[in-house]
C-alpha cells in the first residue's frame, strides 16, 4: 500500500515538476512577487519624491495679512533629506502659491462663497464657482465674508477636489485657518488680561512605547495567514487540475485506472503531490515574507524606522503558522483533487474550482476585520478558525494555545472527511468516467441508485451551517423570551435544516436510523440513564479541576439563571420540555442521525463515533462542558449503532438532562432545602450508593439494548 502509494507520488511528481507553468506558479512567483512589489512600490516613491512637485494654485479674497502669513510659508519638514518614502508620503503637506484677487474680481468671488455657504447648494452655483476656479488656473479660493449683524465672519473654502493637488490644497488652508483663528483667540485673550494656556486647558500627548518592529507586526498580522492561505489555494489549485483532469485530458488517467494498484493509493498518491505543492508554496512565501522584510529594512533605515527584528520577533509565531495550515492545505488539496475528477477537461475543472477558491478567500476574509478575533463557535469553521488563531498568536503577547488547538483539530477533521470521501471517488463510475452518468441528486435523482446515507462532505456542511445559524442569528431570538431564547435555535438551525436535508436527499430510514426499537432496548436505554450521569458529572468535576473557580461559577449562574426563567413562567414540565425533551430530540436528530449515517458512510464506524462525539461537543460552544459532552456523545453513539436506532440515544439523551435540570429545580425549592445538612453529612454514602446503582442499572441497560435477539424457531 505505501509502495503504490510512493509510486504515483514519485510518478506524478516528476509529471508536475515538467509543468513550467506549475513551477513557476509554485516556485518562482512566491520568491520574486514580495521582493518585486517592495522595489517597484519604493522606486515609485523615490520617483514621486525626485520629480518637480507641482505647488497648487490657491485664491485670496479679502483675506488679513494674519491669515497669508501662515498660507504663504509651509511648515518646516522633519524628514531627512535621503528618506525618499518619507517626503513622498509628506507631500500632501508642501505649501501653496498664493494669488491675491484684485477688487474687481472680489465681488463674484464672495458672490460665489456666500452662495456655497448655504446649506445646500444647487448644482447650477456649484458648476458657476468649479468654472471660475478652473478658468483662473486655481485649485481653491479663500473666501473671506464680513460680518453680518450679530453674526460672525466666516471664511469660505471653495476648491476644485477633481484636481489631483486637491489634498494638498486642503491641507495648506486647513492649516492657514488653524493658525489664523487661534492667532484671534490669543490676541482676544491678550486683551482681557487672560493666559493663552486657557486655549489648551489640558496637553495631550501620545507616547508610543512598543518597538516599531512589533507595532508593525500587529498592524499586518491580519493579512499574513490570509495570504498564506491565498497562496495555499493557488499551491493546490493548478496540481490538482493537471494531475486530473489534465491526465484525463491526455489520456493516461484510465491508463493509470487499468493498473493493479488500488484506485484509493492512487488518489493518496495524487494527493501527497497535491499537498506538497501547496505546503511548498506556504513555506516560500513565509521565506520570502521574511527576506523581503529585510529589504524593506534596509531601505527605510535612512528614514529612522528600525524594522531589521520584524521577522524575529515573530519567527516563532510564523512558524506555527505554517504547522496550524497543514490541515487546511490537506483539505484543500482533497477538495480540489475530487472537485477536478469530476470534470471532462482542464478548462470545466477551472470552473469548477473557481467557486473554491472564492469560498476560501470570503472564509479567510474576517483576518482582515480591526476588531475580529478567535472565540468558541468560530474556531469550528474551517479556514475563518485557523486564519483568525493566527492572528490573534502574532498580535497577542502570548499565544492562544486553546484557540489554536480547537481550530486545528476541527481543520484535522475536515481535512480527514474530505480526505476519507474523496479516495473512494475513485470506486465510483461516476468520477472515473464524468459524463456517462449524471443522475442527479435526492429526490431530484432521476436513475441510478440511491444512496442510503449522506456522505460525511454533506453532513459537515450541514453542521457548519447549525452552528453558524446558532452563532449569528440566534441573539435576535434572545429578546423574545426564554422558551424562543431555548428552543428557538434547537428548532430553526439543528433540527428544521437535519430533517429538510434528510427528506431532500431521500435517504434510507434505517441507515439514519430513524426506526423503532425494541421494546426491551427502550427499557435498557431508561436503565442507562444513571450510568449517562455520573459518566458526565465525574468528568465535569475532573474538568473543574483545571478551570478557575470565577469561570465556573459565571457557567453555573447563566445555567441557573435559564432555568429559574424558565420554571417562573410554566414550572418544572417547562423546564423538562425545554432543556431535556427538546434538546434531546434535536441534538440527536443532528449528531446521531445524520453526523453519525454521514461519516461511517465516508469513514468507518471509529472514526464516525469519534467526529460526532468531537461535534457533539463542540456544539455547545463551551470550553467548560466539552469533557464531559464528548464522553456522552460517544457513548450516545456507540449505542446508537449497536441498536439500529436513535430513539435510545434520544431517551438516555432526555433522561440525563432531566434529571439534573429536575434536581437543580428542587434544591431552589424550600421544602428540599431542609434535608441539604442530611445530605452534606452524608454526601460519602450517597455518592456511593448511587455510583454503584449507576454501574449496575447502566450494564443491565447496556446488555438489553446491545443483545442481538434470539433466532425464531423454525
Amino acid at each position: 500500500m505505501i509502495r503504490d502509494i510512493l509510486a504515483i507520488f514519485r510518478r506524478d511528481g516528476r509529471e508536475l515538476l515538467r509543468d513550467r507553468r506549475t513551477l513557476f506558479v509554485n516556485l518562482v512567483l512566491p520568491v520574486l512577487l514580495y521582493p518585486l512589489l517592495v522595489l517597484f512600490i519604493l522606486q515609485v516613491a523615490q520617483l514621486n519624491a525626485a520629480r518637480p512637485a507641482e505647488v497648487p494654485v490657491v485664491l485670496a479674497v479679502d483675506l488679513p495679512a494674519a491669515l497669508l502669513a501662515p498660507l504663504r510659508d509651509p511648515p518646516a519638514s522633519t524628514a531627512k533629506p535621503e528618506a525618499a518614502m518619507t517626503k513622498a508620503m509628506s507631500a500632501t503637506q508642501m505649501g501653496v502659491a498664493v494669488r491675491e484677487v484684485v477688487a474687481d474680481d472680489s465681488v463674484a468671488w464672495r458672490a460665489h462663497g456666500a452662495a456655497l455657504a448655504e446649506s445646500s447648494p444647487t448644482l447650477t452655483q456649484r458648476a458657476a464657482a468649479c468654472s471660475a476656479l478652473r478658468a483662473a488656473g486655481a485649485v481653491a479660493a479663500l473666501v473671506l465674508l464680513p460680518a453680518q449683524g450679530t453674526s460672525t465672519p466666516r471664511l469660505i473654502m471653495i476648491a476644485d477636489d477633481a484636481s489631483p493637488r486637491y489634498d494638498a490644497a486642503r491641507n495648506a488652508c486647513e492649516r492657514a485657518a488653524k493658525a489664523w483663528r487661534r492667532g484671534l483667540s490669543e490676541a482676544s485673550l491678550k486683551e482681557a488680561g487672560l493666559p493663552t494656556s486657557v486655549l489648551d486647558p489640558v496637553q495631550v500627548v501620545f507616547a508610543s512605547t512598543a518597538p516599531i518592529a512589533e507595532a508593525v507586526r500587529t498592524r499586518i498580522a491580519g493579512a499574513i495567514p490570509l495570504l498564506l492561505v491565498l497562496m495555499a489555494v493557488i499551491g493546490v489549485f493548478w496540481p490538482a487540475v493537471d494531475l486530473m483532469a489534465g491526465e484525463r485530458e491526455r489520456g493516461t488517467l484510465e491508463t493509470l485506472l487499468a493498473s493493479p494498484i488500488r484506485r484509493r493509493d492512487i488518489f493518496l498518491g495524487k494527493l501527497l503531490v497535491v499537498c506538497c505543492a501547496g505546503l511548498a508554496s506556504v513555506m516560500l512565501n513565509l521565506l520570502s515574507l521574511g527576506a523581503t522584510t529585510g529589504l524593506l529594512a534596509s531601505q527605510l533605515g535612512g528614514a529612522g524606522l528600525d524594522l531589521g527584528n520584524l521577522v524575529a520577533q515573530g519567527a516563532g509565531a510564523l512558524a506555527l503558522c505554517a504547522v496550524a495550515l497543514i490541515p487546511v492545505v490537506v483539505a484543500l488539496a482533497a477538495a480540489s483533487l475530487a472537485l477536478a475528477g469530476f470534470a471532462h477537461s482542464a478548462k470545466e475543472a477551472q470552473n469548477y474550482l473557481a467557486p473554491l477558491v472564492i469560498a476560501v478567500q470570503m472564509a479567510a476574509v474576517p483576518a482582515l476585520l480591526p476588531q475580529s478575533g478567535p472565540s468558541s463557535a468560530l474556531d469550528l469553521v474551517p479556514v475563518t478558525g485557523s486564519v483568525l488563531a493566527l492572528k490573534e498568536a502574532l498580535q497577542a503577547p502570548s499565544i492562544p494555545w486553546g484557540h489554536l488547538a480547537l481550530s486545528t483539530a476541527a481543520s484535522l477533521a475536515l481535512a480527514v472527511v474530505l480526505v476519507a470521501w474523496a479516495s473512494r471517488l475513485m470506486d465510483e463510475e461516476r468520477f472515473r468516467y464524468p459524463g456517462l452518468i449524471r443522475a442527479g441528486w435526492g429526490r431530484f435523482r432521476r436513475w441510478g441508485l440511491k444512496p442510503a446515507a449522506p456522505t460525511g462532505v454533506e453532513v459537515l456542511g450541514l453542521f457548519a451551517v447549525a452552528v453558524a445559524g446558532m452563532s449569528m442569528l440566534g441573539k435576535p431570538l434572545m429578546a423574545a423570551g426564554p422558551v424562543a431564547m431555548v428552543v428557538g435555535p434547537l428548532l430553526m438551525f439543528i433540527a428544521l435544516p437535519s430533517l429538510l436535508l434528510a427528506w431532500l436527499g431521500d435517504y434510507e430510514r434505517k441507515a439514519l436510523f430513524l426506526v423503532a426499537p425494541r421494546p426491551r432496548q427502550a427499557v435498557g436505554a431508561l436503565l442507562m440513564v444513571p450510568a449517562a450521569i455520573g459518566l458526565s458529572v465525574s468528568l465535569g468535576l475532573l474538568q473543574g479541576l483545571i478551570a478557575s473557580p470565577a469561570e465556573l461559577k459565571g457557567v453555573e449562574e447563566q445555567i441557573q439563571a435559564i432555568i429559574r426563567n424558565l420554571t417562573d413562567l410554566g414550572g418544572l414540565p417547562l423546564v423538562l420540555i425545554c432543556l431535556a425533551l427538546v434538546p434531546a430530540v434535536c441534538e440527536e436528530i443532528l449528531c446521531r442521525s445524520l453526523l453519525l449515517a454521514g461519516f461511517r458512510r465516508s469513514l468507518g464506524p471509529v472514526w464516525a463515533i469519534a467526529l460526532t462525539a468531537f461535534l457533539f461537543a463542540a456544539l455547545h460552544m463551551s470550553p467548560w462542558r466539552f469533557a464531559p459532552q464528548m464522553a456522552l456523545g460517544a457513548l450516545l453513539a456507540v449505542i446508537t449503532l449497536r441498536s439500529g436506532s436513535l430513539v435510545p440515544a434520544i431517551l438516555i439523551h432526555a433522561g440525563h438532562n432531566g434529571l439534573l435540570v429536575a434536581a437543580a429545580v428542587l434544591a431552589d425549592q424550600e421544602q428540599w432545602k431542609a434535608y441539604r445538612p442530611w445530605l452534606e453529612q452524608h454526601l460519602n454514602v450517597v455518592v456511593m450508593s448511587g455510583a454503584m446503582i449507576a454501574i449496575l442499572a447502566g450494564s443491565w441497560g447496556w446488555r438489553l439494548i446491545t443483545r442481538r435477539p434470539a433466532s425464531a424457531p423454525v
